[in-house]
C-alpha cells in the first residue's frame, strides 16, 4: 500500500509531506484548487513523462517521492530481487527529480532506474483510474490477468506461459543446430576424409622418433663399417707403421734407457698400448655386429615417406600429426553430438507442444466458462451506477495453431457498449472519462477478491452522476476498500461521506499555492456541507452533512 507521498516545488505545491492510511481516503476541494496535484505527483513516481512546466515558478527543480509497503506483495519483491535492488523492512521508495535543464532522474530505493522500469514496477503497486492516464486496465494483458485471476486460473496461465517459453527456447536451439548442420555437411565430409587418412596411417606413439633413429643407423651402415675397419687397420696390423707397431718401437727404445726417473713413463706407455689394443678388439666386434639390412632400410624409408606426405598435405610437421588426429576427432564428435542434439530437441519440442496444447485447452475451458459470470456481474454494477444501457463483453478470440502464444489459445479483450444499438468497443475507445472510470470501478469491484494490485486510485469517477447513483458509487468504493487501499478524488458529497479518511485541498492564505490537510469529524461535516450547498453553508446543509456521515459510518459498520 501507499504509505507516504512527498512533493517539493511541483506546480503550485511548495512542499507536501502526506502520510496515507489504509482503507478508503477521499480528496475534495473547491474547483481550481488543484485536487489532482497529489495524483499528478504520484503519476510521476510511476513513470509518467515529466514536463518542464510542471516545475514551480521560479524554481529549477521539482521532486516527488512515494513510499510503499510491499509486505503483502510478493510479486513486487520478486521484481526487485530480479533487478538486484535492495529491500529493507518491506518498504520501497520511488523518487523522481525533474530539472529545468531536462536532466531528469528516477530512483527505486536509491538505485537509478529508467522510466520504463519505473512504470513496469509501478503497475505492481498501484492502479490509477483517470482519463486514459496510468490505467493498466486499458491494456489487454491486464484484462487477461484479471480474467484469469477471477477464474482462479492464474497458476494454469503461468504454466502455459512457462511451457511456451520452454518451447520457444527449444525451437531456437533446434533452428541454430539445424542451420549449423546444413553448414557443416561439407565440413563433415572433409573432416571424415582427413581423419580416415590419419587413422589409416596408424601412427603409434613414439614411432616417428624410433623410425628416424633406425633410419639414421641403417642408412649410414657402409660409412660406419668402412671407418671402423680402417681405424682397426691403423691401430693394429702387421705393418710397422701402424699405431701399435710404432708404439711397440717406442716401448723397445724406452726399455733400453737405464734411468729410473722415467719408469713411470714406461708404465704409462704400456697401459696405453693395452687400451689401444682393447679399442681395436671392440672396433672389430662393432664391424661384425653392425646391422646391415637394405630391405629394412627400404621399408623404413617407405614408412617415413608416408608419414611426411600426410603431414605435408595438412601443412604441419610430422610430429604434430598425433595432435591433429585428436583435434579432428573432437571436431567430428561435436558434429555427431549436434546431430544427436537435433534428434533430442525434436523429441522434446514435440512433447512440449503437446503439453502446451493440453494446458492451453484447460485454460480456455476455464476462461470460457467463467467469462459470462464476469460479464453479468460487471453489467449489473454498471446498471446500478446509472449506465442502464451499458454492458460488458469479454471477447475470447481463438488463435490459429500457427499463432503459438504465451497467453494461451485465445486473445482476450474487454469490450463495452454504452449506448443502445452500439457495438461493444474496447475500453480505450470509450470517449467519456466518467464512463470509463465507472466501468473500471465496476470491473475492479467484481475482481477485487482476486486482484493483486494493493492500491487503487479513482480520479473523478463520479463525473456526470449524482443523487442515489452517487451514493451507490461511494458505497462500492467503500466495499472495495475492504480488499485494497482506495484513494478517490471526488466532487460529490455522497462519495466523500463514504471515506474513512478525508483530505481537503485548499489554497494557502495570502498565496496561490496548494496545501492538503486531513480533516477531523467537524471539519468533514463542514466540507461536505460546502459540497452540498455550494458557496453558502447553512445550518440545514450542516445537518444534512452530519446525517450523511452518520449514515455512511453506520452502513460501513453493518457491512
Amino acid at each position: 500500500m501507499l504509505t507516504q507521498i512527498t512533493i517539493t516545488d511541483l506546480a503550485i505545491v511548495d512542499y507536501l509531506d502526506l502520510p496515507l492510511p489504509d482503507g478508503m481516503s477521499v480528496i475534495t476541494g473547491e474547483t481550481g484548487v488543484g485536487k489532482s496535484i497529489m495524483l499528478d505527483g504520484l503519476a510521476l513516481t510511476l513513470g509518467q513523462r515529466a514536463e518542464i512546466n510542471q516545475i514551480a515558478s521560479g524554481k529549477n527543480t521539482a521532486e516527488v517521492s512515494a513510499e510503499f509497503d510491499i509486505s503483502k506483495l510478493p510479486a513486487a519483491r520478486d521484481w526487485l530481487i530480479e533487478k538486484e535492488i535492495s529491500i529493507q523492512d518491506n518498504m520501497v521508495l520511488l523518487r523522481r527529480i525533474i530539472r529545468s535543464d531536462g536532466r531528469n532522474r528516477a530512483f527505486i530505493n536509491g538505485s537509478p532506474t529508467t522510466l520504463i522500469e519505473l512504470k513496469s514496477f509501478g503497475e505492481l503497486l498501484i492502479d490509477i483510474h483517470a482519463q486514459h492516464e496510468h490505467q493498466s486496465l486499458l491494456k489487454k494483458p491486464t484484462q487477461r490477468k484479471l480474467l484469469d485471476e477471477y477464474c482462479s486460473a492464474q497458476k494454469l496461465a503461468d504454466e502455459v506461459k512457462l511451457l511456451h517459453s520452454h518451447y520457444q527456447e527449444n525451437r531456437k536451439q533446434l533452428r541454430e543446430k539445424l542451420t549449423a548442420s546444413d553448414e557443416n555437411n561439407d565440413k563433415l565430409q572433409l573432416l571424415t576424409y582427413q581423419a580416415s587418412e590419419i587413422t589409416e596411417l596408424a601412427l603409434e606413439p613414439g614411432e616417428l622418433e624410433s623410425l628416424e633413429a633406425e633410419h639414421n643407423l641403417l642408412s649410414r651402415a657402409e660409412h660406419h663399417i668402412n671407418n671402423a675397419s680402417l681405424a682397426t687397420e691403423l691401430i693394429n696390423s702387421d705393418a710397422e707403421k701402424t699405431i701399435i707397431g710404432q708404439l711397440n718401437q717406442v716401448n723397445n727404445l724406452m726399455d733400453q734407457i737405464e734411468d729410473t726417473t722415467i719408469e713411470n713413463l714406461r708404465e704409462l706407455l704400456k697401459d696405453s698400448i693395452i687400451q689401444i689394443e682393447e679399442v681395436s678388439k671392440d672396433l672389430r666386434r662393432y664391424v661384425e655386429r653392425y646391422p646391415v639390412n637394405p630391405a629394412r632400410l627400404a621399408e623404413i624409408e617407405l614408412r617415413l615417406s608416408q608419414i611426411h606426405n600426410i603431414a605435408r598435405k595438412h601443412k604441419i610437421q610430422p610430429r604434430d600429426l598425433a595432435a591433429l588426429s585428436e583435434t579432428l576427432a573432437a571436431q567430428l564428435k561435436a558434429l555427431e553430438d549436434n546431430h544427436e542434439d537435433i534428434i533430442t530437441l525434436e523429441q522434446e519440442l514435440k512433447s512440449l507442444r503437446l503439453q502446451y496444447q493440453e494446458s492451453a485447452r484447460l485454460l480456455s475451458e476455464l476462461r470460457t466458462s467463467k467469462a459470462p459470470q464476469l460479464e453479468a456481474k460487471v453489467t449489473k454494477l454498471l446498471h446500478k451506477m446509472g449506465m442502464n444501457n451499458s454492458y460488458l463483453t469479454v471477447s475470447l478470440t481463438p488463435l490459429q495453431d500457427s499463432d503459438f502464444r504465451s497467453m494461451g489459445g485465445e486473445e482476450i479483450e474487454f469490450l463495452v457498449s454504452t449506448n443502445p444499438g452500439q457495438a461493444p468497443l474496447p475500453l480505450n475507445k470509450i470517449a467519456s472519462g466518467g464512463e470509463l472510470s465507472r466501468i473500471s470501478l465496476a470491473i475492479q469491484v467484481v475482481t477485487a477478491d482476486t486482484t493483486a494490485v494493493p492500491t487503487l486510485v479513482f480520479d473523478e469517477v463520479d463525473v456526470g452522476i449524482g443523487g442515489g447513483i452517487a451514493s451507490i458509487v461511494g458505497s462500492l468504493l467503500r466495499d472495495l476498500s475492504n480488499s485494497a487501499q482506495i484513494l478517490c478524488v471526488t466532487h460529490l458529497p455522497q462519495v466523500a461521506a463514504q471515506g474513512e479518511h478525508h483530505f481537503k485541498v485548499s489554497k494557502s492564505e495570502n498565496s496561490n499555492h496548494t496545501e492538503i490537510n486531513l480533516l477531523c469529524q467537524n471539519d468533514r461535516i463542514e466540507e461536505i456541507a460546502r459540497m452540498l450547498g455550494g458557496v453558502s453553508i447553512t445550518k440545514r446543509s450542516i445537518a444534512h452533512a452530519s446525517e450523511m456521515l452518520i449514515e455512511s459510518q453506520a452502513g460501513s459498520t453493518s457491512n
